[in-house]
């Protein structure tokens, strides 16, 4: 044609041509890794999203990001669920590993006030819970935080195998009040309750304790399932000073010395002075 004569090379395999190793196609991603590294762009518009499956067949597998021999991270797109260090994932979020592999499971500092902080845990129904639970399984307990739910809102720490519940704060108080913020500026391991008031209705098989204010001081009560109250604390006791008591704790109202009546009112002081209730 023209004066030109064509010939054929004879290349019908893709597999023989030249070049194929070179890495002159940028625009394109390269499966083996470039030098520097490499970013992949789902779109070029707004709000447009990259999207990675792991296979077309109707039955899904994993989507992996990482060495499975060192670190990675799974999505299971047939039971919709995450796994860290993990492909057989139980849970929608499984972690595995040793203790030095994960470290902290999530850590949060160098927050600047003002900050907030949370974990949120929802529960979608009313009867449903929201919480998270630590199992221990070298003693096989589990301790279940912040349970929220079955139709009243609650607050519970529980320990679900043993039936006991542990409060230890080390080396602070715990205070249970609604109004005062704030511990004590001086001593620790404290239990403290705020000014409230006598509870009623107690329920069967129940006891409890609660403080309340008498007098502008607040003390400490106790309460039983009949609903009667004891109080706890009086105030700084008083001091008492007796001499030449006799240890008696017989006293006949008919008859009796009035030496025998002190040694009793003395044994009497002796017995609240050993309780704490006088000096």
């Amino acid at each position: 044609m023209g004066g030109l004569d064509w010939t054929a090379d004879g290349i019908t395999d893709h597999g023989v041509l030249t070049g194929l190793s070179d890495d002159d196609h940028a625009q394109y991603a390269l499966l083996a890794g470039r030098s520097g590294g490499q970013t992949l762009l789902g779109g070029t518009a707004a709000s447009e999203n990259l999207v990675l499956r792991s296979t077309a067949h109707a039955t899904k597998g994993l989507v992996t990001i990482g060495n499975t021999s060192t670190g990675f991270l799974s999505l299971d797109e047939t039971n919709r669920r995450v796994g860290i260090n993990t492909g057989a994932t139980s849970y929608a979020l499984d972690v595995r590993g040793t203790p030095v592999d994960i470290g902290y499971l999530a850590k949060f500092e160098g927050l600047t006030s003002p900050y907030s902080t949370y974990i949120l845990l929802v529960a979608a129904g009313a009867n449903e819970q929201a919480g998270f639970s630590l199992f221990q399984s070298t003693h096989n307990e589990e301790w279940r935080y912040a349970v929220i739910g079955n139709g009243a809102d609650s607050f519970r720490v529980s320990n679900t195998t043993s039936g006991n519940v542990w409060f230890m704060t080390v080396p602070g108080n715990m205070l249970l009040d609604s109004t005062h913020t704030s511990n004590p500026s001086t001593g620790s391991k404290v239990f403290i309750l705020g000014d409230g008031t006598a509870p009623t209705g107690m329920a069967s098989n129940t006891a409890g304790l609660y403080a309340d204010d008498v007098s502008g001081t607040v003390n400490l009560f106790g309460i039983n399932e009949a609903g009667e109250t004891t109080r706890l604390t009086w105030g700084t006791p008083q001091t008492y000073a007796e001499s030449n008591v006799t240890t008696d704790r017989t006293y006949d109202a008919n008859a009796t010395s009035l030496d025998e009546l002190a040694d009793v009112l003395g044994t009497l002081l002796a017995d609240l002075r050993a309780r704490g209730i006088i000096l």
